[in-house]
């Protein structure tokens, strides 16, 4: 029994241990410090959308990082942000500072010099944010990174269940 229990949790460490999603609440807290029309896609700091961790290497999230940022750690943000705007930071150096880029209607991107308050471009706010970059749409045909890791701990738990049974241990 302890065998089986074992590799059960193995399977669901090393299915679980891989799952590395972005601060999910992070586009609400910049929406809020900030004073954002709207939630920003991932993009702001992300080279992926959703997010995925390691790819949080735009200008604007070094800026951040310089200022204490810390992953899954929502006052790090706010005080990164804090500091960010008392030194008026401009990660693009365009002229304009990260927080009047990102307070700007429609938002412009504080990674972009071609895009100021006065050039916003498209595409800064979230078309569909559900709180957060590891959201995902609901109506997707394939599931999603946690439904493929419920069904590989279920199959292995029936797995288990059997070669149990098999030996009369059940």
């Amino acid at each position: 029994m302890r065998k089986y229990s074992s590799f059960a949790f193995f399977f669901a460490a090393l299915l679980f241990g891989n799952q590395a999603f972005s601060s999910e609440e992070y586009p609400s807290v910049l929406q809020e410090e900030l004073d954002m029309a709207c939630p920003p896609t991932c993009l702001v700091c992300h080279t992926t959308q959703p997010g995925e961790e390691g790819s949080a290497s735009k200008a604007f999230a070094t800026s951040l990082k310089g200022f204490g940022l810390k992953a899954e750690n929502e006052d790090s943000l706010r005080s990164a942000l804090e500091d960010l705007i008392m030194a008026g930071t401009d990660s693009d150096d365009d002229g304009a500072a990260d927080q009047v880029e990102l307070a700007s209607e429609p938002p412009s991107d504080p990674n972009d010099a071609l895009l100021t308050p006065t050039a916003p471009g498209e595409g800064m706010c979230a078309a569909e944010v559900k709180y957060g970059c590891g959201a995902q749409i609901a109506h997707n045909s394939l599931p999603g990174r946690s439904g493929w890791v419920t069904l590989g701990l279920l199959l292995s738990l029936a797995t288990a269940a059997r070669v149990l049974r098999r030996r009369g241990h059940a």
